[in-house]
C-alpha cells in the first residue's frame, strides 16, 4: 500500500537529481576552463584560483544536495531516477578525467617555474660576485712550482 506522499517524494527526488546534474554539469565548464587556462605558455594564476574557488561553491552546494537526498527514497525504481544517475555518473568521470589531466599540467607547470626559478636565482649570485669590489677578498696563495 503507497500512501499519497510516494509520488511527492519521488518528484523531489527527480527535481533534486536534476540540481545536482546541473551543478556537475557546472563543474565540469569550470574544469575545462581550467584545463584551457593550463595549456597556455603563460598561465593566469588568479584566473585558475577563481575557477577554483568557483568550484568549491559548487562542490558544497551538490554536498548539501546529497544531504537532502540521504534522508529521502532513492526512487531507484522510477525510470527518470535511473536515467539522470547514469547521466550524473558520466558527468563526474568526466570531471574526474578532466581533473587528472589538470593536475598533471599543473605539476609540468610548477617544475618548469621551479627551474626558471633556480635559474634566475644563479644568474642574481654570479651578477653579485662579478659586481663585488675585491676590497674583502682574503686569502694566502701558495705556488707550488717551485
Amino acid at each position: 500500500m503507497m500512501n499519497e506522499q510516494g509520488p511527492v517524494m519521488d518528484q523531489k527526488v527527480v527535481a533534486l537529481l536534476y540540481e545536482k546534474k546541473s551543478q556537475a554539469i557546472e563543474i565540469l565548464k569550470i574544469s575545462r576552463s581550467i584545463n584551457d587556462s593550463l595549456k597556455t605558455d603563460e598561465v593566469n594564476l588568479e584566473e585558475v584560483t577563481s575557477c577554483l574557488e568557483q568550484k568549491s561553491k559548487f562542490i558544497k552546494t551538490i554536498n548539501e544536495l546529497d544531504k537532502q537526498l540521504k534522508g529521502l527514497n532513492d526512487g531507484s525504481s522510477i525510470p527518470a531516477v535511473i536515467e539522470l544517475l547514469n547521466e550524473m555518473k558520466r558527468v563526474f568521470m568526466n570531471i574526474n578525467e578532466l581533473d587528472q589531466v589538470n593536475k598533471s599540467l599543473l605539476s609540468g607547470k610548477t617544475e618548469e617555474y621551479k627551474k626558471e626559478l633556480i635559474r634566475l636565482q644563479n644568474i642574481k649570485t654570479s651578477k653579485n660576485a662579478y659586481c663585488k669590489k675585491y676590497r674583502s677578498i682574503e686569502g694566502v696563495f701558495i705556488d707550488q712550482s717551485t
